[in-house]
């Protein structure tokens, strides 16, 4: 790649790129656009000061140069005063500017070194064309990180003031920028400071730094970092950090804890190290802190001693924690061994730490990158097996909203393995969202590996029921639900159904409706139970909607199930036609049917001016119902002729209202010779 290169002046036609005179573009190379010379028509030219006196000379006024990152390139400009016109006029003036559209041209330099390039001449071309220039340039001997580094080193002044001047950085490089300004008559001098600073930073942040020296008005311009000569000044810099570097003096700030870890740095180790270190750390220290980030830096660099144990676990969990959830994906996949080793050097002990690593390792695994949050999870599942009591506090950490998807591993054998053996360890409490975090691992599991540990969930949830629901997304959860079934209709069916039973109740309540069937091959235990759930759903409707409830139905409530939806909320002969629809819907057990024909039988007791025919023919509906489900049916055909001969007996409104006449006539005259 290159830097394609131009020259802006004031030219005669003959000159013009364009052919037009005045101030033009003298000569461009050939892969100069428009667009790139519009930017630097508007924003990269030097400028002449209004307060340059007129007494003096033109050419002797202050040179000038920029930087700044416009739609993904990179600009660079120097420029000077020249004198006069081509028609005699002040303020000619001289603007070399280069473009780039890859950083990779600018590496390994910081752009304010790419000001400090040999290759800046000034003058005119030899036509109307320019060269290109290639990268990687050659810098000024001054601009070599080397010699920038040295100089910091040789001069205590620089040493004291660094941290400041860092801290300014920063912060014209964060969320609220705030200019910082750097005063000197020397341009070299300050393009050397702007140049070590930003060296000190990381890269990208250099990248997005506007530079400008010198300008004629630090406020009329967007640069963040800028020179000033003192001759230019016009008043007070309000409102700026300021390092006037003729006077050795600075506005005050209070420097950083990272500015001052960044000079101990750049004092202490070579500048290959030096630089290395301190381009992690910048790129870091303001996603996960000052701390994690300076010794994560050392860590992925080799300039920490390794101190096995907890202090290194604590920081590598915390880099990569850091990093994933702040998109730092490429120092994750760059540094990955290094982080790995870090996080294996050390058994985890308290629920902090299994909770820390289970984060960590969520966000690793969201990083898409391979190997990752393997690395955290082959150390975490040895240190569970030997502390299986932390195992909820992990797997509650991990998958907190039930969103954990499995990243590809690489040893899924022995991890699945360590995974199963973990499980089984873990507590009651800790198994239904284990299971559901195996679940997608079962191809990996022989049958039946996690048996016992679904058969103990299963307990566990018979005693939380709330937690019920989890267990369709269980491994085993067929066997988990078979288990449910058997022991909920064996409490049910062990109560004497003419008492409550709490376990109807929590069916009739929904509790357990997530044991409804699935795709799985049912059992008789099963089928048996599901004949209860549907008894239980029919049993939470109100009595008045049971009717139409069992006629619309596909499944029908086991027959036996009638004193828990029919004996308990309903009398009869009032509710005979819930009955009815029972018998023609679901059936009639045998126990029900005694229960129907020893009613009859006390009505056939009474006499027939005892009883109401209404009643009485509902209680006559029950038994045809029966009759129809059981033909044929000598016994019932019995009771049949028997209640309708008894309805028939029964006397009108009419005989009743004459019989009762007839009585109080008879009153009437027994007491009429009394009264005489």
């Amino acid at each position: 790649m290159a830097f394609e290169s131009s020259i802006y002046t004031d030219v005669r036609a003959g000159e013009a790129v364009d052919g037009v005179d005045g101030f033009n573009f003298q000569a461009v190379s050939p892969g100069m656009d428009a667009g790139s010379q519009q930017v630097i028509r508007e924003l990269m030219l030097h400028q002449i000061s209004t307060r340059w006196p007129m007494d003096r000379e033109e050419r002797d006024h202050p040179p000038s140069a920029a930087f700044l990152q416009r739609d993904g390139r990179f600009y660079f400009s120097r420029g000077m005063s020249t004198g006069a016109t081509e028609n005699g006029r002040r303020g000619n003036q001289l603007t070399q500017a280069v473009v780039t559209r890859s950083v990779d041209d600018i590496r390994p330099y910081r752009p304010a070194q790419i000001l400090g390039a040999v290759n800046w001449t000034l003058e005119k071309a030899a036509g109307t064309t320019c060269e290109q220039w290639f990268a990687p340039l050659e810098l000024s001997s001054g601009f070599e990180a080397d010699m920038l580094l040295s100089w910091l080193r040789s001069d205590s002044w620089m040493q004291q003031v660094l941290p400041a001047y860092l801290t300014m950085l920063e912060e014209a490089t964060g969320d609220n920028p705030q200019k910082v300004i750097l005063i000197h008559d020397d341009l070299q001098v300050v393009l050397r400071w702007m140049a070590l600073g930003t060296l000190l930073l990381d890269a990208s942040a250099a990248d997005r730094l506007e530079l400008r020296a010198f300008v004629t008005d630090p406020f009329q311009t967007s640069a963040k970092l800028v020179g000033m000569h003192p001759e230019l000044m016009r008043g007070p810099l309000t409102d700026t950090h300021t390092i006037n570097i003729l006077e050795r003096t600075h506005s005050n700030i209070e420097p950083s804890e990272s500015a001052r870890t960044v000079l101990d740095w750049a004092l202490r180790l070579d500048t290959f190290d030096a630089l290395e270190v301190i381009d992690i750390a910048q790129r870091w220290m303001p996603a996960i802190g000052v701390r994690y980030g300076a010794a994560g830096a050392e860590v992925v660099t080799g300039t920490r001693v390794a101190r096995v144990g907890r202090e290194e676990w604590d920081l590598g969990v915390s880099i990569i924690e850091g990093l994933a959830s702040n998109g730092l994906r490429s120092d994750l996949e760059l540094y990955l061994d290094e982080l790995a080793e870090a996080v294996s050097s050390y058994r985890l002990q308290s629920a902090d730490d299994f909770a820390r690593a289970a984060r960590a390792t969520r966000f690793a695994a969201t990083s898409a990158i391979p190997g990752l949050a393997e690395a955290l999870l082959a150390p975490t599942f040895e240190s569970l097996a030997a502390s299986p009591e932390f195992a909820l506090t992990w797997v509650r950490e991990l998958n907190p909203d039930g969103g954990w998807v499995w990243p590809r591993l690489e040893a899924p054998d022995s991890l699945v393995e360590n995974l199963a053996q973990v499980i089984l360890e873990a507590p009651a409490a800790a198994l239904s969202p284990l299971l559901v975090l195996v679940k997608p691992l079962s191809a990996l599991l022989p049958a039946d590996r996690l048996g016992p540990a679904v058969d103990r969930a299963a307990a566990h949830v018979r005693r939380n029921p709330h937690s019920g629901p989890e267990v369709n997304g269980w491994y085993g959860a067929s066997r988990a639900r078979a288990a449910l079934r058997g022991q909920l209709l064996n409490e049910v069916s062990a109560v004497n159904p003419a008492l409550p039973s709490t376990t109807f109740e929590e069916l009739r309540a929904g509790t357990w409706d997530f044991l409804a069937p699935g795709e799985e091959q049912l059992t008789g235990t099963s089928v048996r139970f599901l004949g209860m759930l549907d008894a239980a759903r029919v049993a939470r409707e109100d009595v008045a909607n049971r009717e139409a409830l069992l006629r619309t139905r596909t499944r029908r409530p086991d027959p036996g199930s009638w004193w828990r939806v029919l004996y308990a909320d309903t009398a009869l002969p009032r509710d005979a036609d819930l009955w009815v629809a029972w018998i023609e819907t679901v059936g009639a057990s045998s126990n029900m049917q005694e229960h129907i024909k020893t009613g009859v039988e006390r009505i056939l007791q009474l006499s027939p001016r005892e009883v109401n025919a209404r009643d009485t023919n509902r209680w006559l509906a029950l038994l045809e119902a029966l009759e129809v489900r059981n033909h044929p049916d000598p016994e019932l055909e019995t009771a049949i002729q028997d209640l309708t001969d008894f309805i028939d007996s029964i006397p009108s409104l009419k005989d009743r209202a004459s019989d009762a006449g007839r009585r109080v006539k008879g009153m009437i005259r027994r007491r009429t010779p009394k009264e005489e």
